[in-house]
This record gives structure tokens, sequence and C-alpha cells, in this order.
């Protein structure tokens, strides 16, 4: 009878175990393209220095980025396709906080 019950009761405890190794799904939740624009506009103006003129631009995180097929993609859209494969951007603190290019990486993105 002993024998019984604690092959139930492990059969029961080895039934409720998780796995491991399994990592669940990440759940990404849309980034407004608005933040974005606010983010890649600061980049490119607020953060430019103050004598280069109108046209210069602020941050190299800011330029557009080159695709392998010779195309580019701008720098709201790269902000987007980021966030949507799960590298989210501080546009929060790039817009409020970061006064130096400097600051996109050490401030608003510090090292872990």
């Amino acid at each position: 009878m002993k024998k019984i019950a604690f092959l139930a009761l492990s059969c029961a405890l080895v039934s409720c175990a998780g796995h491991p190794g399994a990592d669940p799904a990440p759940h990404i939740v849309p980034q407004p393209a608005d933040q974005c624009a606010a983010s890649c506009d600061a980049m490119n103006k607020k953060l430019a220095p103050a004598d280069a003129g109108l046209d210069a631009v602020g941050c190299e995180e800011g330029l557009p980025v080159p695709l392998k097929d010779g195309g580019q993609m701008s720098c709201v859209e790269f902000c987007v396709y980021q966030h949507d494969n799960g590298v989210a951007w501080n546009n929060d603190c790039i817009v409020n906080q970061a006064k130096t290019c400097e600051d996109i990486e050490g401030l608003c993105n510090p090292p872990k």
C-alpha cells in the first residue's frame, strides 16, 4: 500500500513539474512610431553641435542605416524595426535626458 501511495505521489509531483529549459516566448509591445520620431529628431537636431549649422546631424545613431541591397532605412524605420525584434530603445531618456551623443550609450543604454 505504501508503494502505491508513494508511486501516486511521485507521479503527481513529476506531472506538475515545469520544463526548466523551455523559455517563454517574448511579449513584444508595439513601439509607437512617434516615440521613435522624437528620439531620431533629438539625435539629429537637439544633440547637434550648436556651431555646426542647420543641416548638421548631431549623432551618428540618427543617420540612415545602409542595407545590404544598397538601400537605406531611416532612423525612425530602424527604431521601429529594432523594437519589433526585441531591441527596445530608451526613447524617453534620449529625448529628455541626453545632452550629448555619448549620453545615448552611456546614460540611456548603460553596460550591463
